[in-house]
């Protein structure tokens, strides 16, 4: 592993103080994104009773705004690797992703699920100890995708991200249940 993949993956051990294991999403244009990318896969553990799917490589050293993504998920399956993965994709398009950009996943997060779009939030759950990894060269962000439904995202577009985050916090946003009910 280089020494760039290295530091993301033990600043992410660190602060959920648990050891990831890598994934693979193996279909579609794969190849474009850069060597070494992968997925870190946490299971539950005693600070955390949820999965945690995280990018390992999506940045890339000298990124002028170099960021990594993660998501929680009640569930281990196999759709939260390449819902990253293809975030990972779209991010090497040439998209500029930043904290508050909504996205279309193009299909169900898991099958069965209303949550068609995601919206990158900051690391809330974390805090700060996650959000930003100095490197010296460079300052890695890691923002939290959160899977929402398309009238959530229909409110974010009419009311702004301030008040679609407040409402998801009044409401206690089940954020990783690939099953719940739309909060609109």
């Amino acid at each position: 592993m280089n020494s760039y993949l290295f530091k993301i993956t033990a600043h992410y051990e660190q602060v959920w103080r648990a050891q990831g294991s890598k994934r693979y999403w193996t279909k579609g244009p794969v190849d474009e994104l850069p060597p070494g990318f992968h997925i870190l896969e946490f299971p539950p553990h005693d600070d955390r009773e949820m999965w945690t799917y995280a990018t390992c490589g999506m940045s890339q050293p000298g990124e002028t705004r170099p960021i990594e993504i993660h998501m929680f998920s009640e569930i281990q399956h196999i759709d939260n690797i390449e819902l990253l993965t293809v975030l990972a994709h779209y991010y090497h398009s040439g998209t500029i992703l930043r904290f508050g950009h909504a996205l279309n996943f193009g299909k169900p997060w898991i099958e069965g699920s209303l949550c068609t779009r995601g919206m990158l939030s900051l690391p809330y759950l974390d805090g700060e100890e996650l959000e930003l990894l100095d490197l010296k060269t460079s300052i890695v962000q890691f923002l939290w995708l959160i899977p929402i439904t398309e009238g959530e995202l229909d409110y974010k577009k009419q009311f702004g991200l301030d008040q679609t985050e407040k409402l998801f916090e009044e409401k206690e946003l089940d954020f990783a249940n690939p099953f719940r009910d739309s909060l609109i």
